[in-house]
Parts: C-alpha cells; structure tokens; sequence
C-alpha cells in the first residue's frame, strides 16, 4: 500500500495543473474575445469612413456644377437673377444669364457669410470661365466672393488643409472642380488631398522624413505647373531616331564585295530580243484539228464530209465545193452522167 503522505502530495499536484490550465484558457479565451473585439471596432469604423467617404464623394458630385456668391446682404423685395446679372456684368460678361439654370438664396452655416446666393450653371465650362474671370480681374477686395459649392466635410478638410499648409510652407492651396489642391511653389508638381486619413498621411511622412517623401505625396499628379524650361543639354523635343549601324555598312572582311553588274551582250548566234516596249507578235493561229503547215485536202475518191451540225446534203444537189485554196472543178469521173442513166426530172 502507498504511502498517504505520497498520495496527497500527487493530488496537489494534479490539482495545481489543472487550476493553472483553466487559468491559461480562461486568459486565452479573454485575448481572443478582446481581439475580435479590436477587429469588429476596427471594421465597423472602416465601414463608416468607406460609407461616410462615399456619401460626402456623392454629395460633392451633385454640387460640383454650383458657385457660391457670399458677401450679398439680403434685402427686401431682392431680385436674385439681376443681383447675378449685375456680377456677371463684372466679370466682363455681356448676357450672363444665358449660362445661369438656377439661382437662389440659401443658409449654409460653415461659411464665414451664412446668407450667399448660390448659383447653378449649365455647364461645367461656364463655372470654370467665371472662375477664372473672378481669379484673373482679382477681384478679391470687391465686397464679395465667389467660390465653389463645397459640402461641409469637403469645406472642413480645405480648412484643414490651409492649416497645415501653413506649418509647412506650402504656398499654394486651392479647390478644382471640388478637389482640393496644393503645391510647394509655381514650379512644383500638383497633389490633391483625397480625405482626413490623407492628410494625416502626409503629415506623418513629412514629420518622419521618410526617404519616400517630399516627392511623393500618395495622390493622383495634376499637370497643372508648367514644364521648367529646357537645359543646354536637354534632348530638343523632337529628337530624331539614332542612325542604324548596320546600315550602309562594308561588307566582312572574309567576303570580297561583288563588281558592280555588267549588262552581258547577247551571243552572236542568238537573235537579239525586242524592246521591252514593243511586244512581240503572238503566234498564227492554228485551229486544233488540223497540224500545223498540214494542206487540208479531201480524198480523191470521196467528195468532202459536211459538218457534224449540218444533215447531209441529198445526192441530186450540187456536191459541196472544196476550201477556197482548191479548185473548184469537181473531180473528172464526176464531169458528166453514165450514157445508162436518165437525168431525174427537178424537184418540185
């Protein structure tokens, strides 16, 4: 029999083992609920940046053919279409109204001037040409602005933008057919920012420095700056194609290059040929039945077999005469009839 002092110690053991592996699964089951925890959060808030993204890209698209008029104060009795014909007026257009489809009053509260007009136009070539009118007249310090129809989240993420700009000596910030745009300087490349995790991006390599940056701002390139003019020893433009070297070359050395052609004469006994611009006379022709230079002559004893297609000629008409080239005379034992025989009376 064991000893008790032995089994008690073995049952203190089991019972440790199997309290520290309930300890090492409930821990294991509490990191796992915790983790695929982290991931549902991480999803769903995946999912509502995607959808929220989604919604503001939608949005914006419905907007982008809108200008808004800020600095107007509203007043009793206002014409909205006269006080945008008088702007287009400014802009140095003659009938302004013809590129207008709709205008109106509305309260956008994220503007610095919460009652502006806004302005819908026919096209997207209209808005850019009164953009680009406004910009070019600099009509800054008028008493109004013009601007696109941005959503609040886009108008948000421009102001964000403008911020960060400034902390890192961008100059040029500005909007594009809702896009919002930047670049270092005049003769830098253009990026546009896509959303807030963008511009967090770009803040994080630029304060990094990694060796990806400056250069690289992960957004799609605008050819907006003009191409820096061409060093003396850039290519021209239109550089034409390198020279072939197998072209005109000499022939190997092992191979002697063959004497320019001769024309050969004709042999003395070999008539010379015609010109080639005069064609040579085709051959007589020669009817298949008969041999060539074989005299056609019918038998002496026979008179000459008609045509296949012709029927036999009956015997008391005049017997066929001979080809032109034979006499016409028939034969002497056909001159006259045998003394025997009466001449038929004629056919009647």
């Amino acid at each position: 029999m064991a000893n008790p002092v032995f089994q008690l110690l073995l049952l203190g053991i089991v019972c440790s083992l199997n309290i520290l592996n309930a300890e090492e699964t409930t821990l294991s089951y509490n990191h796992t609920t915790e983790t695929h925890q982290e991931q549902q959060e991480n999803r769903e808030s995946t999912s509502k940046k995607f959808y929220h993204n989604e919604w503001n890209r939608s949005e914006q698209r419905n907007k982008i053919r809108n200008l808004v008029l800020e600095g107007i104060p509203r007043t009793a009795n206002e014409d909205v279409y006269q006080i945008v014909e008088d702007i287009g007026r400014q802009l140095g257009f003659e009938n302004p109204l013809e590129e207008v489809e709709r205008a109106d009053r509305a309260h956008l509260a994220y503007l610095p001037h919460p009652e502006c007009i806004i302005i819908r136009l026919v096209d997207l070539y209209a808005k850019d040409k009164w953009l680009h009118e406004y910009r070019q007249r600099k009509l800054y310090h008028a008493g109004w602005s013009l601007r696109e129809h941005l959503t609040k989240a886009s108008h948000e993420l421009l102001n964000m933008t403008r911020m960060w700009a400034r902390k890192n000596n961008y100059r040029y910030i500005w909007t594009k057919d809702c896009r919002i745009l930047f670049r270092k300087n005049s003769q830098a490349s253009a990026y546009h920012v896509n959303n807030v995790e963008h511009l967090k991006w770009i803040t994080n390599v630029l304060e990094n420095q990694t060796p990806r940056m400056r250069g690289d701002l992960r957004g799609p390139r605008v050819t907006i700056a003009p191409p820096s003019p061409a060093g003396p020893d850039s290519p021209p433009p239109f550089a034409p194609a390198p020279p072939n070297p197998n072209e005109h070359a000499p022939p190997p050395p092992h191979m002697p290059s063959s004497p320019p052609p001769e024309e050969a004469s004709p042999p003395s006994h070999v008539p010379p040929s015609p010109p080639p611009h005069a064609p040579a006379s085709p051959p007589p022709y020669v009817h298949p039945s008969f041999p060539p230079h074989a005299p056609v002559t019918s038998p002496p004893d026979m008179p000459p077999s008609p045509p296949p297609h012709m029927p036999p000629s009956p015997p008391h008409e005049t017997p066929v005469s001979p080809p032109p080239h034979q006499p016409a005379s028939p034969p002497p034992h056909f001159a006259s009839p045998p003394p025997h025989m009466v001449p038929s009376p004629p056919f009647s």
